[in-house]
């Protein structure tokens, strides 16, 4: 989704607003689930949302699963970016990493699996991510001239 919004006025003032904007997404962080969905990588999101689907529907997600849906070189990268997940968890969320491989004995695989509630939501909040946009504003001074400015929308 994206909007663009045209603003007329004398250029100092119109990027006044834009500032003013800034700073008070600034103040207000989310540091929630939210937060979490919006600053993974491309990858970490896939596999985010693959562990949050199998969860959410009481299964395991084993580790080979985790190298299919990457296809990435080896196990070192698959790794890497789980390790990527968990610190980005761990610097976002204030609680214990979820993220955590276990050990199935009677299938001798490891396998991830999160409580089925913060599945849901992590689910939830990928979306949106998927969906965000950007607002786009243009700007016009009074003397004619112009400039295009973005902001990322929380």
């Amino acid at each position: 989704m994206s909007a663009t919004i045209t603003l007329t006025g004398p250029e100092g003032k119109l990027k006044q607003v834009l500032n003013f904007w800034e700073e008070i997404n600034k103040e207000a962080p989310d540091f929630g689930v939210d937060e979490f969905a919006r600053g993974l990588t491309k990858d970490g999101r896939r596999v985010v949302s693959a562990i949050c689907q199998s969860s959410v529907g009481g299964e395991h997600f084993y580790q080979d699963q985790l190298f299919d849906l990457l296809g990435l070189g080896g196990e070192n990268e698959v790794w890497g970016v789980m390790g990527g997940i968990g610190r980005h968890w761990a610097k976002t969320i204030s609680q214990p990493n979820p993220f955590i491989r276990k050990w199935d004995t009677t299938r001798s695989r490891g396998y991830y699996q999160i409580d089925s509630n913060l599945a849901a939501e992590l689910i939830e909040a990928l979306k949106a991510v998927d969906n965000e946009g950007q607002l786009l504003v243009y700007i016009q001074g009074e003397t004619g001239s112009s400039s295009d400015e973005s902001i990322r929308l929380p």
